[in-house]
């Protein structure tokens, strides 16, 4: 969390590093207000200072079909990958496995810097839709091929004039032009400000609201709010 976790490689096992399962609302992107089985999975290759999820925390691995049934019990449709960064593990075993056992669709969120051969079927299928949110300057070649929705944090002052996306890349903060969507979606997320007790910084975050509103307007991008974290969901 905050730029504190540790860079992990990638790890295609047999078991599934997971953080936590649990059902809520898609609180963002385009399948905002959706009920939604979050399966979060362990560790990250990327280290951004401004991430408030705790993805290291736990020390649980399961099979991918521990995993089917664990989402299973809530009776849910969709399920949604996220991390950390999934595609750091075995996602392609997994999503066969979550649909095959349980008939559901899949939502990837992602930083778009791993790729697995193989989603691209599961994707042409609309069996996999992929959120990708650039946290580098390039993203793996999978993403421009395969990817329609493209989410970009957003803070106030720190975006392009000429598009309305972010200009720096949020690894060390070092300043380097974070990859711009050739295609599809374009959404801006408000980023969520915090004090330093790691409180949330309601004035902050709601400038950053009020920014992203306007470079939507300006540019034509959408804008998603993080609905879950407003009304007190996971």
């Amino acid at each position: 969390m905050f730029g504190k976790n540790k860079i992990m490689k990638r790890e295609i096992k047999d078991t599934f590093w997971v953080q936590e399962i649990f059902y809520t609302i898609q609180g963002e992107g385009p399948l905002a207000g959706m009920p939604a089985v979050f399966v979060r999975l362990g560790g990250c290759n990327l280290r951004c200072h401004f991430c408030d999820t705790d993805f290291e925390s736990s020390t649980t691995y399961m099979t991918a079909q521990e995993i089917a049934e664990a989402c299973a019990a809530y009776k849910c449709d969709l399920v949604v990958i996220t991390g950390g960064e999934p595609f750091r593990q075995n996602l392609l075993d997994l999503c066969n496995v979550l649909i095959a056992a349980n008939n559901v669709k899949i939502q990837i969120e992602t930083a778009g810097t791993l790729w697995q051969d193989g989603m691209e079927d599961l994707v042409e299928a609309k069996l996999v839709s992929i959120v990708c949110s650039p946290k580098t300057g390039t993203v793996h070649s999978g993403f421009v091929r395969y990817c329609f929705d493209w989410k970009y944090i957003v803070r106030k002052g720190e975006c392009s004039e000429a598009d309305g996306l972010p200009n720096m890349s949020t690894q060390d903060h070092k300043e380097l032009m974070l990859y711009r969507a050739r295609k599809g979606t374009v959404w801006l997320q408000p980023m969520m400000e915090y004090h330093e007790d790691k409180t949330v910084d309601w004035d902050k975050t709601k400038e950053n609201t009020e920014y992203a509103a306007a470079l939507c307007m300006t540019h034509g991008h959408r804008l998603t709010l993080q609905l879950h974290k407003m009304i007190g969901l996971p």
